[in-house]
């Protein structure tokens, strides 16, 4: 079973505004609390279009939720698909390397 942080969405499958609005949904969930729902919007707008800041958003909510393998995971696939981001300091504060 492959996770939804490991797979590549081939480019020509993608749905960008699709994903777009799903991450905004996201958002506005995160900011009312509601954690579970932005989960879920957030995996849903990654499947459509796997962007780097979905993957450290996700990361961010499995991380507050005590969630660590989960938080791990989804912070290594922003690492990975950005390697030179800002928020790679954060996630190397917050949860070292193993």
């Amino acid at each position: 079973l492959t996770r939804l942080y490991e797979k590549d969405i081939p480019k020509e499958q993608r749905d960008t505004a699709l994903a777009a609005k799903l991450a905004s949904a996201g958002d506005e969930a995160w900011h009312r609390g509601a954690a579970e729902l932005a989960i879920a919007k957030y995996k849903e707008a990654f499947a459509r279009d796997p962007l780097p800041e979905t993957a450290l958003k996700l990361g961010e909510l499995y991380f507050q939720r005590e969630e660590t393998g989960e938080a791990r995971s989804w912070f290594d696939r922003h690492r990975k698909d950005a390697p030179n981001s800002h928020a790679n300091a954060y996630i190397e504060q917050v949860m070292p390397a193993k």
